[in-house]
């Protein structure tokens, strides 16, 4: 796969999110497991995504956060029962609008399109 296609998949993935959690409030996202497991999923695809994006593109980048983006999904991959859904609703509400706007940035520009290490 190519950097535009793992963007892509951040993207489409952050757009599922808010799909999920749009109108809910906090207590009403706290209480609703299903929409929780959607957004860890999620959350997870955006951190594996972002891991395999090529060191070209997070260098040419660098005001995106991607070693903080992959960290979150290792949380959540790892901590299992662990997952603090109030931290996961302020970064539903504070981080990912800004990440899929900068996405969606990047995804408007040139990318070059050779497929990275990890294809």
């Amino acid at each position: 796969m190519t950097d535009r296609e793992y963007l892509a998949h951040v993207a489409h993935a952050i757009e599922e999110i808010q799909a999920h959690t749009a109108g809910m409030s906090q207590e009403e996202y706290e209480a609703d497991s299903k929409t929780q497991r959607a957004v860890e999923r999620n959350l997870q695809i955006v951190g594996e995504a972002v891991r395999k994006l090529s060191a070209e593109l997070k260098s040419t980048h660098p005001d995106v956060p991607w070693d903080d983006v992959y960290a979150a999904r290792n949380v959540i991959v790892h901590q299992y029962f662990g997952v603090d859904q109030k931290i996961l609703w302020d970064v539903l509400q504070e981080d990912l609008g800004p990440l899929l706007a900068r996405v969606r940035e990047i995804l408007a520009g040139p990318i070059e399109p050779a497929a990275t290490a990890d294809s």
